[in-house]
């Protein structure tokens, strides 16, 4: 047997990481910038903005399918061999998804870009370059990337000896229930809101389906001699604690990134590149946090840096449920830039303190249902913060409307205003009078939307300060050193 000094080759650690970055930039990339090109997308292929949605459901499935088993992934094939096919593939398919000539075509090769991106796991780039060039180039910037990625990966990442060691039969039952499962939940998440959830007997099916299955799973998994997923690792009750907390952070952080550029744009006109970049913000804080919070926890018991993570992202939250239609620039910066910076105290910490008590050769399995939590914690915030921000400005709608009567002296008094600024620009009477109750009806429907947004920006804030009392029943990790955090 081969020692690890002697079988495995001594490399900088920076060209190791800037390997897997390369693979992680394209992952991310294409899970966030699609949203803003479905637009384009559905124009240019001749679809309805409701067949577009398959592109990004199509991946966002079969991501939820292949994430949780990467960790028996790499270790029945290798890191090195798993990750180079997996850049491969994902560039490859890019390629294909730029070149699609119709919608089939696109959601096809996208089910094998998130088959792939699974294993690899900016907002502005997307707008950006679907603005100035097209909504293929959303695609194509990955096949310089993925080439260099693919090069770097055979020149610089090598297995350790206890993967190369590990051998075992495929639990192909447990593979294809937890793949079912996992994407009727996920296509249930995603379509949900647009179907009207339980009213329509496809959701209702796909949720049974899901429930079925699952159950099945955990039941086969603990049976099965050579399980695909250790569930056994629950047992760790500081593991068990840090994904609780890590899908609770999926939804928030998911659902603020969904609801935050949905408000720029709807409430207050901003443009998709605009809207891009006020987010900006949240990545300059992380970017400025993630070293430091790297430096502190080698300093300081990483359960503190977490509460704190948590309590400043509630605080800023809470800034954001602050909001109105007067609002400036600043305004959004700086409750975004403090946002970046509690996430870097989060992300940190919380993947340092969870993974310690883990045995190395249980990582892959560990880190897997960790990305697995939040991605599925990410879906459930979104589709309540959609179905509840839908439902929630229609009841404001309803409830401001009982205050707008033709009794009230200052309605009239602004009906009459809007009324003869339509008629100053050539309206008879009628025509202006109806078209002053609906700028009247719009200014209210705004204001509705408007409280919808700040109730549930107050709502992300609460989350996260209820669960801050769960770090004290997390174990002081051993060894304080900083782990990476999982993407």
């Amino acid at each position: 047997m081969d020692s690890p000094n002697t079988s495995v080759p001594q490399v900088n650690p920076w060209l190791i990481a800037i390997s897997v970055m390369f693979g992680t930039f394209m992952e991310v990339l294409d899970t966030t910038v699609v949203n803003v090109s479905l637009p384009h997308i559905a124009g240019n292929l001749s679809a309805t903005p409701e067949e577009a949605t398959w592109a990004l459901t199509s991946y966002l499935v079969a991501n939820a399918i292949v994430l949780p088993i990467t960790g028996w992934l790499s270790n029945y094939f290798g890191r090195k061999r798993l990750l180079m096919t997996a850049v491969v593939g994902f560039t490859t398919s890019s390629f294909f998804c730029g070149f699609a000539p119709n919608l089939a075509w696109l959601v096809s090769f996208r089910i094998l870009q998130g088959l792939t991106g699974g294993v690899l796991q900016p907002v502005v780039l997307g707008g950006w370059l679907t603005d100035n060039y097209s909504w293929r180039w959303v695609f194509y910037v990955n096949i310089p990337v993925g080439i260099a990625s693919i090069i770097m990966t055979k020149l610089f990442i090598f297995d350790p000896p206890y993967i190369r060691r590990t051998s075992a039969s495929v639990d192909t039952w447990g593979i294809g229930l937890l793949a079912v499962g996992i994407g009727s939940l996920q296509l249930m998440l995603d379509k949900g809101q647009q179907e009207d959830w339980f009213s329509s007997n496809w959701i209702i099916s796909l949720a049974i389906i899901s429930l079925v299955m699952l159950v099945v799973f955990i039941i086969h998994e603990f049976r099965t001699a050579d399980p695909v997923l250790h569930l056994r690792v629950f047992k760790d009750r500081t593991y068990a604690t840090g994904v609780f907390l890590m899908t609770t952070l999926g939804f928030v952080l998911y659902g603020s990134l969904v609801l935050l550029p949905l408000f720029l744009q709807t409430v207050l006109g901003y443009p998709a590149i605009e809207a891009g970049i006020a987010m900006a913000p949240r990545g300059l804080g992380s970017f400025i946090a993630m070293p430091l919070v790297g430096f502190l926890t080698a300093k300081i018991d990483p359960r503190k840096l977490l509460s704190f993570g948590l309590l400043s992202g509630s605080i800023t939250l809470f800034a954001l449920g602050s909001l109105n239609l007067q609002i400036g620039y600043w305004n959004i910066f700086w409750p975004q830039f403090f946002q970046g910076i509690s996430m870097g105290l989060i992300f940190v910490p919380l993947t340092t303190v969870t993974m310690s008590l883990i045995k190395k050769e249980e990582m892959g399995n560990a880190t897997s249902l960790f990305s697995l939590m939040r991605n599925l914690g990410g879906s459930v915030g979104i589709a309540v913060i959609a179905t509840t921000l839908s439902r929630n400005t229609q009841a404001q709608f309803n409830i401001l409307g009982t205050h707008v009567t033709g009794f009230d002296m200052r309605v009239r008094m602004v009906l009459d205003q809007i009324r003869a600024a339509f008629m100053s620009k050539g309206m008879d009477f009628s025509t202006a009078t109806n078209a002053a109750y609906a700028a009247l009806a719009g200014m209210v429907q705004k204001q509705a939307i408007m409280v919808a947004f700040v109730q549930l920006f107050r709502l992300l804030a609460l989350v996260f300060a209820i669960v801050i009392p769960l770090v004290l029943l997390m174990k002081r990790p051993r060894v304080t050193q900083p782990t990476v955090p999982g993407h």
